[in-house]
């Protein structure tokens, strides 16, 4: 079929994009520590996403050993599976899903979650809102136990990452997998004797769902069978909404191409956020053919 005069591309996603990101995972960061000061922050790229490295101050360590755990939101860590599973928003996330799953189940239980206390090595992203975390310096921090925040949803978060009480979503930061080489060298990422585990695909509750609804999680998980009955359901595929996204914009970061063939046969258009989409999922035939539709 055509639209706008342009033939829709095929492409190999998703399955192409996950089996590039997990060959990318097998290749880690490594990270010269050396020169990091008590209570300065590093950040670096892995897998195109934030990873911050903190070397804790004193006075960080003695609150590790010391501190008031009624402060605290989830002490125990016990939303961190729920947390990371939430972070499974498409089949773009696969991935990183497993990742943090790595890293949460190699660390989460120390005291300190991490393994050494002397470094606190997390995703520099909030598990809240997806937004960029915000870093409060030793200097300019008050006699608190916040040092990392959430602008986005207000969330604080003390130096092993946990959140501290007074948001309705009680998620503590992500751990990424990781080793010391050595002293001064931090390896991030996946070493040759780990393997991924596997996570579980998000409970998508179709029935309790609006066929738009179902429409828009269909498309997130390449579900074109389930998108078929929303739309003879009466969903909307042209439906757009901020905060709740769209059909089209679902599909570009978690469907083939046959779904977004679908979807724009049945009248879906392009949103604001779909060139975005396509760009930050690297689609590049999926770039054209949008760009042709606006």
């Amino acid at each position: 079929m055509t639209v706008c005069g342009c033939a829709l591309a095929t492409d190999d996603f998703p399955e192409g994009y996950i089996k590039r990101q997990l060959e990318a995972a097998k290749t880690p960061v490594d990270v010269n520590i050396a020169d990091l000061k008590s209570g300065e922050l590093m950040s670096v790229q892995y897998l195109n996403r934030p990873v911050w490295i903190y070397r804790r101050t004193p006075l960080d360590k003695e609150y590790l050993t010391k501190h008031d755990s009624s402060l605290l939101a989830d002490p125990e860590g016990k939303n961190s599976i729920p947390s990371i599973e939430a972070s499974y928003g498409s089949t773009s996330s696969y991935v990183w899903s497993r990742l943090l799953l790595a890293g949460q189940s190699m660390i989460d239980t120390t005291p300190s979650r991490s393994l050494n206390d002397e470094y606190f090595v997390v995703g520099g992203w909030s598990p809240l809102s997806g937004c960029m975390l915000t870093y409060q310096s030793s200097e300019e921090r008050p006699k608190s136990t916040a040092i990392f925040h959430d602008p986005c949803s207000g969330a604080s978060f003390d130096t092993a990452g946990r959140i501290l009480k007074g948001t309705q979503t009680s998620y503590n930061l992500y751990l990424l997998p990781y080793k010391f080489i050595n002293k001064t060298t931090l390896s991030i990422g996946l070493n040759n004797s780990m393997t991924l585990p596997e996570i579980r695909t998000p409970a998508r509750a179709y029935p309790e769902m609006t066929p738009t609804e179902r429409l828009i999680t269909a498309c997130r998980y390449n579900d074109l069978e389930a998108a078929k009955q929303a739309l003879k359901d009466g969903a909307n595929a042209n439906y757009f909404e901020i905060g709740k996204g769209s059909p089209l914009d679902a599909a570009i970061i978690g469907s083939s191409m046959k779904v977004i063939d679908f979807l724009i046969a049945n009248g879906a258009k392009p949103t604001p956020n779909s060139l975005n989409a396509a760009r930050f999922i690297g689609r590049t035939d999926l770039i054209q053919v949008i760009s042709k539709m606006q």
